[in-house]
């Protein structure tokens, strides 16, 4: 059960790259989208775009910078709750480990405590004292 506790500090690790990849690339496509409009913008000018393909293409990519803009901080947000989780598992996982191997090591010294044999002082016996059948029968 503890054995995975190295793959649970990968899983951080992965949280993290994920993080920065799922950011990046958001952020690759907003920049892109602002090249393509200004592109757009460009042909509309030189008379290559009509003003209405213009109106409809620009109206595209500006919901879809929105969209972007809008869903960038959320991603952000949703994966650094994870990472955070993920960390307070492996939290978890340690101080568990830890408490294991408190109670391993204190079961251990019951177990040799009740292998030893009991302590007698002035080595006396109590089946030495008392007569068989004793207890059980007064004449």
């Amino acid at each position: 059960m503890l054995g995975n506790v190295g793959r649970l500090s990968l899983k951080g690790q992965a949280w993290d790259s994920a993080r920065s990849y799922v950011a990046e690339v958001d952020r690759h496509r907003e920049t892109e989208l602002t090249s393509l409009f200004k592109r757009l913008y460009e042909d509309n000018v030189l008379g290559r775009v009509t003003n209405e393909q213009f109106c409809m293409l620009s109206a595209d990519y500006n919901d879809d910078q929105k969209v972007l803009r809008d869903a960038i901080p959320a991603k952000e947000a949703r994966l650094q709750k994870l990472t955070d989780s993920a960390s307070n598992v492996d939290s978890f996982i340690d101080k568990a480990k830890r408490y294991t191997e408190i109670q391993v090591k204190v079961f251990l010294e019951a177990m040799e405590t009740l292998k030893r044999p009991p302590e007698n002082p002035g080595g006396v016996s109590y089946s030495d004292t008392t007569p068989p059948g004793s207890l059980l029968f007064k004449h």
